[in-house]
């Protein structure tokens, strides 16, 4: 059910802010425009384009009040987001909190 919800959110988040900030890019830059528009305003948030690649690093919050969240929604949750901008967007969690979340994108061709 976890995975499910993270779906449905991710999807729904990703478009919204897609309008919300006039994102048109569909691809890892457009991803990471939204990503900064969005995740600083309620964690530590950064992000780092190069390479082709776009790594994050954040803490958290979730993680705190509900840990099962992050085995089983976290990453329904972010591959649905990433896919709304490009279909292609393979996402990896490099790393998970208790010490810090980090995520590596990266558009197959």
């Amino acid at each position: 059910m976890l995975a499910l919800l993270g779906r449905i959110v991710g999807k729904a988040v990703a478009e919204a802010v897609m309008e919300e900030y006039n994102i048109e890019k569909k691809d890892l830059e457009g991803l990471k425009i939204a990503l900064e528009n969005i995740l600083p305003k309620i964690m530590q948030f950064e992000a780092v384009l190069e390479k082709g690649k776009l790594r994050t690093r954040s803490n958290c919050p979730v993680y705190k009040k509900y840990k099962e969240w992050c085995d089983k929604g976290c990453i329904p949750l972010i591959e649905s987001f990433a896919r709304r901008f490009n279909p292609k967007i393979k996402v990896k969690r490099i790393s998970r909190e208790p010490d810090k979340c980090m995520f590596e994108f990266s558009a197959s061709t």
